[in-house]
């Protein structure tokens, strides 16, 4: 994957983590017409990317992500019309749809300020950290929007519940970090000093995982997909195979249901006896959407 020609994005690989940084400081790392590009762009691009396992995203400067940059939208919104304004958004929110399908578990770094769009990044994120002086809102309904913009209406409600996205979003109340730590919205609250190395470690415990099990779950990120759409025998050999290793020695046996239907197969490896009892997984859908 071309990690180049970055200007608005500070892009840096360790191992098999991409660690992204929004880098706009001066701005708040608020989104301009070239952040949007790409965001979609690199996110769109790890999609099919294997080498590169996990993400972690956070913003340089005195805040994650002031939202959007009135002062490079303002003036582009004067010469377009309301199928070219509804374009505009809908290109920010095809950011938020590629982070729901990459592969790559997210972790996102809050600090600072995360207003508008840059709450939403977070919760497309699949773990937050934020730090104590950390303030969050959905600034959407201030600025005159619908307060249900760029899919922060099926993200919210699946991490806080009903009631409160329904505060967040009517009133544009901003929250700190005990609130949105009470409420289920992030993993922790760290010191800033202690961020990185807090993603650092939850970095190495998600590289410890096999490729393939760690990229599963993202099947289930925009709930889109009614079931497992893998045998249950190679789903079973992902979770039985320790860190690094693609393929079992055997193919354990399994039992899955899905959409309340059981299915169970035992197939060992060809010249392999098979011991199920030692070996059997079960993996459980819960109903016709799962995941987040």
């Amino acid at each position: 994957m071309d990690l180049s020609h970055y200007q608005t994005l500070a892009l840096e690989t360790r191992g098999a983590a991409l660690w992204v940084t929004l880098n706009r400081p001066e701005s708040l790392n608020a989104f301009d017409s070239l952040m949007i590009d790409e965001l979609l762009r690199l996110f769109t691009g790890l999609e099919a990317e294997r080498e590169l396992r996990v993400v972690v995203l956070r913003g340089a400067g005195r805040a994650f992500c002031a939202g959007l940059d009135l002062k490079d939208i303002l003036p582009r919104l004067d010469e377009m019309n309301a199928l070219a304004v509804f374009d505009e958004q809908r290109r920010l929110s095809r950011i938020i749809l590629a982070m729901r399908r990459c592969p790559q578990p997210i972790v996102c770094l809050w600090h600072g300020a995360a207003s508008g769009g840059g709450f939403v990044l977070g919760l497309a994120a699949d773990i937050r950290y934020c730090t104590p002086e950390v303030r969050l809102n959905a600034a959407f309904i201030l600025v005159g929007l619908t307060g249900c913009d760029v899919g922060v209406s099926w993200l919210l409600p699946r991490l806080v519940g009903a009631s409160v996205a329904t505060e967040l979003l009517l009133t544009g109340r901003t929250i700190g970090a005990a609130r949105a730590q009470a409420i289920g919205l992030v993993a922790d609250v760290i010191d800033q000093a202690d961020l990185e190395a807090t993603a650092e470690r939850t970095v190495a415990e998600l590289l410890h995982a096999t490729p393939l099990a760690l990229m599963l779950p993202s099947i289930w990120k925009t709930g889109s997909r009614p079931c497992w759409p893998y045998s249950p025998t190679s789903a079973s050999a992902c979770v039985r195979s320790p860190p690094g290793r693609q393929n079992a020695n055997r193919v354990p046996a399994a039992t899955m249901v899905a959409g309340g239907h059981l299915a169970s197969s035992e197939s060992p490896a060809s010249g392999v006896a098979d011991d199920s009892r030692s070996c059997r997984v079960s993996l459980v859908m819960h109903g016709p959407r799962m995941g987040r």
